[in-house]
């Protein structure tokens, strides 16, 4: 996971290095975000009501409303200890450790602003990708026995939709505010949740 946000920043220098005298504008994008999950209930039940993660990417302008995007986002949503645990756990008699689920969503799309200028400029945002569901081992100790629970992954198509605005700051920099539905299509039934992301865009080129 690492890795693959370092190569996506090798690769927002390199493009633009490459192309930042005459090609098109580039924009770099980072940002920080609260996750809430929605789908399956078993997601919305067992696991907490807010998960924490963040995210990275990449755009090309091709005209001044239309950006095409790369993205990288990550959401880690931990267990519930307090609420209704998974696998009809009762927490006033076990302690548990571990069990958050990870939500890794790489994907590709594109950004349509609703206004060509201004210093405040809503857009929409949509696309497809590669979607990976995990989780970290848990634990349950009853009695001072200690019992370890795997959870299985699963690698599948994710699409995503959403809105949100662009703040300039400075003459090369904006502020973001953005919400989005995301859904992979899992086995079953479809895992989905509401990224709310805060970040900032770098911009390069023309």
């Amino acid at each position: 996971m690492r890795t693959f946000a370092v190569v996506v920043l090798l690769l927002a220098v390199c493009t633009f290095s490459a192309h930042a005298q005459t090609g098109p504008k580039i924009q770099l994008l980072v940002d920080g975000e609260l996750g809430f999950p929605t789908t399956p209930e078993s997601f919305t039940d067992g696991w907490s009501a807010v998960g924490f993660g963040g995210g990275v990417g990449i755009g090309i302008e091709l005209l001044p409303i239309v950006v095409v995007t790369a993205n990288f986002n990550f959401t880690r949503v931990g267990l519930d200890e307090e609420g209704s645990l998974p696998l009809g756990i009762s927490p006033d008699t076990v302690s548990v450790d571990g069990g958050a689920i990870n939500v890794l969503y790489v994907w590709a799309g594109g950004k349509l602003y609703l206004m060509e200028e201004g210093s405040a400029r809503p857009y929409v945002v949509g696309g497809l990708g590669y979607y990976r569901l995990s989780a970290s081992d848990l634990d349950i100790t009853s009695s001072g026995v200690t019992q370890t629970f795997e959870f299985e992954s699963e690698s599948v198509l994710g699409a995503n939709a959403g809105i949100g605005v662009d703040v300039a700051v400075g003459d090369a920099m904006n502020v973001f505010f953005e919400g989005q539905y995301q859904i992979g299509f899992t086995e079953e039934e479809s895992t989905g949740h509401v990224p709310v992301r805060v970040g900032l865009v770098f911009m390069f080129g023309q």
